[in-house]
């Protein structure tokens, strides 16, 4: 879970709250399926041949995710 916790706060702490990530990618698959993140499009980002079998895809935060995010980097300040 440490995998998704790094996830999250990497959006999180994105400007706009969406980074382009792997698609099959195990963390990025449990959150999907969790709805604490959700792609943006159904094109991919191809930064070379490799990326055809695992593409990139624009992720974004849902709005709960991002108030469990504040609640526990709060948690984690004190």
């Amino acid at each position: 879970m440490d995998d998704c916790w790094e996830v999250l706060k990497k959006l999180y702490l994105n400007n706009n709250k969406t980074l382009s990530l792997p698609s099959k990618d195990r963390s990025v698959k449990l959150l999907t399926s969790l709805k604490m993140i959700a792609a943006v499009s159904k094109y991919s980002v191809v930064y070379g041949p490799e990326d055809l079998e695992n593409p990139y895809f624009y992720y974004v935060l849902q709005p709960l995710s991002e108030e469990y995010i504040k609640e526990r980097l709060a948690k984690e300040s004190k």
